[in-house]
């Protein structure tokens, strides 16, 4: 397998274990048009006395993931260069409705044996997935758009719930 193609592996399953722990179902779409991650939040439905049920929300979350081990960090934010084609895509979205598209920028050390350490303990996979949401200001260029990627976008346990909040208030 290519460093590339781990790194993108990676990335995925980072977000996947994020959201099923936060209690979202997140699965890859069957066919890759833009969208690598598909995200739906489950609600738990109280039955009057019986046993709860737990329910698709409605809420629904579409990602396009990256990762990248080269970010240097300046004044708490990085630069990525997110391919045009790709930026097009997030942002068509972004403004004709509907599930919005997220990216989420994954960034690993340099060191390919520091990613992913492994003990009977514990899984550690190192280090922080980034979101951005696009506001149709980037910087374009003929292949690439610089985004800023705030430090403080860092993906947490509490990024889904945050994001679905925001977003039921923007509809």
């Amino acid at each position: 397998m290519t460093s590339q193609s781990m790194e993108e592996q990676l990335s995925r399953r980072y977000v996947e274990a994020l959201a099923n722990r936060c209690g979202y179902i997140a699965s890859k779409p069957d066919q890759d048009f833009g969208v690598d991650l598909n995200v739906q939040h489950v609600e738990r439905v109280d039955r009057c006395g019986r046993n709860a049920r737990y329910l698709n929300s409605g809420f629904a979350l579409d990602l396009q993931l990256k990762a990248t081990k080269n970010v240097v960090f300046r004044n708490d934010s990085f630069v990525y260069g997110l391919e045009t084609k790709n930026y097009e895509d997030i942002r068509r979205r972004q403004f004709k409705g509907g599930v919005p598209i997220i990216l989420v920028v994954f960034v690993l050390p340099k060191d390919q044996q520091d990613w992913l350490t492994l003990s009977k303990d514990e899984m550690i996979l190192r280090k922080c997935g980034y979101f951005h949401i696009v506001d149709g200001n980037e910087k374009r260029r003929r292949r690439h758009v610089k985004l800023v990627v705030k430090e403080s976008n860092s993906l947490s346990m509490s990024f889904f719930d945050d994001v679905r909040s925001g977003l039921l208030a923007w509809r």
